[in-house]
């Protein structure tokens, strides 16, 4: 099999990605907050702090552009960054007020997409969404091995 034939479903799940994206970007323009910062809001409402490193693999990108994620959001005051009560090398960041009274803002059934939300998956079944996710959890899981393999 040639090499070009080897990768449409990696070409068309790029595609999906970005095409969510695009749309997501655009949904959450109005409430002045980025997708990225969105993430880090959310998942800090779970828990009590994360470091800087954590918020760059969680957003899959490198630590440089983390900490100028983090930054813009401290200069908003919806985080602060301290150091760790146990270890002084390690930085904290937590959320503020202001970053919980931001989650609270947003709502995703506004604005609508032609009167309708966009949702990805409406055109698949119960059993084929089920059957999909387990499929791409499959795949995630062996490329995180390939990757370990490759820094081995």
């Amino acid at each position: 099999m040639s090499r070009g034939k080897k990768r449409p479903t990696m070409k068309a799940i790029g595609r999906a990605f970005l095409t969510w994206t695009r749309y997501r970007k655009k949904e959450i323009l109005p409430y002045g907050i980025t997708l990225k910062q969105f993430e880090v809001l959310r998942q800090l409402r779970k828990r009590e702090s994360l470091y800087p490193a954590e918020i760059a693999d969680m957003l899959f990108c490198d630590r440089p552009t983390a900490s100028v994620v983090i930054k813009n959001m401290e200069k908003q005051g919806w985080v602060k960054r301290q150091l760790d009560r146990n270890d002084s090398r390690h930085i904290n960041v937590t959320l503020e007020p202001a970053g919980k009274a931001k989650l609270n803002e947003i709502t995703w059934e506004q604005p609508k997409f032609k009167g309708k939300r966009f949702e990805p998956f409406s055109c698949f079944t119960r059993q084929e969404k089920e059957q999909f996710t387990k499929l791409l959890a499959k795949l995630n899981q062996h490329l995180e091995q390939l990757k370990k393999n490759a820094n081995a």
